[in-house]
């Protein structure tokens, strides 16, 4: 009996890996998928994505913070895990050049996840403040206010 519980256990926790992966790519699309960090000894994942670039900037920016909503409603089977996102988009300075740099951090714990109740219309707008820790890059804030 040993043997099968920790092996259960490893496919169950592969399993979750792989509908958090799906969920990514489903929702920011396959092109915009990075990456997924899943620590599931610490009921954690990163999710690491780029910004769909759509026709304006703040299409662009209300764009992620749906895909945050989207991909937290996903998941949101999946028990016990708390949920970070670094959302990646690429921006230009002053001089011209261009980098993915991180524009947007949030942080989802287990406990806000179970408090969204998805019976009702959950706002994309309303995801700054549904986090428990935000963070967002200045370009950002302005065109989310567009």
């Amino acid at each position: 009996m040993t043997n099968k519980e920790p092996q259960n256990n490893t496919q169950e926790q592969d399993t979750q890996e792989q509908k958090i992966i799906s969920a990514t790519k489903k929702v920011f699309g396959e092109e915009n998928y990075i990456n997924v960090f899943y620590e599931p000894e610490d009921n954690f994942v990163l999710i690491k994505a780029k910004g769909k670039d759509l026709l304006s900037s703040s299409m662009s920016a209300k764009g992620m913070l749906k895909s945050i909503k989207d991909t937290l409603y996903e998941i949101r089977e999946i028990p016990d895990l708390n949920v970070d996102f670094n959302i990646v988009y690429t921006m230009v300075n002053s001089a011209g050049d261009t980098s993915d740099d991180i524009v947007i951090k949030a942080t989802y714990k287990n406990e806000t996840r179970n408090s969204i109740n998805w019976d009702e219309y959950v706002l994309y707008e309303d995801m700054p403040k549904i986090a428990d820790e935000w963070w967002a890059h200045t370009a950002i804030e302005t065109a989310l206010k567009e």
